[in-house]
């Protein structure tokens, strides 16, 4: 329980200043901040190795603080947070009324955080993309309950058409949830595989992606 601050940063910098926020009260202690939330989440790519996580927020721009009482039982945000906040590097503002409880947890309970995994493509021929339409039309129509979570899934997986993974056409971008659904712990995300291999990681990954979609539509399909 608290009170939540927006807190507008540069754009590209919400981990950073987030990070600095951390290391500021290791150094002077807590003014009395109870949580500090970028929304961040992560995308990892994936081709003959994982390489390494880049997170990121899901609000560009914006960080959210919340803090333990406002400035005499008023909106503003206690004074000691507000200048402890204030001059740290790529702060620009912090909103000077304090979001609802009820507004704060529905925002939390309704953004998508769950990190991504983009997976090479090399032929760019993006069929799975092409499965996840088909399949997801044929879900729709039935109106299963045991469907939902498919759909779920699916919708995300059809959304790499229009992004194309943020300008990377080369890449499908995967929930994370489902990679570890078709993937083994002898696969993901433990190690990469030898130099050389004929069936790259991101191949393998595609492949038993590939075979879950089929299975889908041989169950779901008719």
């Amino acid at each position: 329980m608290g009170f939540t601050y927006a807190v507008y940063v540069g754009v590209g910098k919400e981990i950073e200043v987030l990070e600095k926020i951390k290391a500021k009260i290791q150094l002077f202690g807590n003014p009395g901040i109870v949580e500090i939330t970028a929304l961040e989440t992560f995308v990892q790519f994936v081709d003959k190795k994982i390489r390494k996580k880049s997170i990121k927020a899901m609000h560009e721009g914006y960080l959210y603080v919340t803090v333990e009482k406002t400035e005499n039982g008023l909106l503003e945000m206690d004074r000691s947070c507000y200048h402890f906040l204030r001059y740290i590097p790529f702060v620009k503002k912090i909103l000077n009324c304090f979001i609802p409880q009820e507004i704060w947890e529905n925002i939390k309970a309704n953004i998508d955080t769950e990190p991504e995994i983009g997976i090479l493509d090399s032929s760019k021929n993006f069929m799975l993309v092409k499965k996840a339409r088909e399949i997801l039309a044929v879900l729709k129509a039935k109106k299963e309950e045991n469907s939902r979570n498919f759909i779920k899934i699916l919708s995300k997986i059809y959304k790499t058409e229009k992004r194309k993974a943020h300008g990377k056409e080369k890449f499908y971008m995967i929930p994370l949830s489902l990679i570890n659904v078709v993937s083994g712990p002898e696969d993901w995300p433990h190690k990469s595989p030898p130099d050389g291999l004929e069936q790259t990681l991101a191949q393998t990954l595609l492949h038993k992606l590939n075979n879950f979609f089929d299975h889908i539509a041989a169950q779901y399909g008719k």
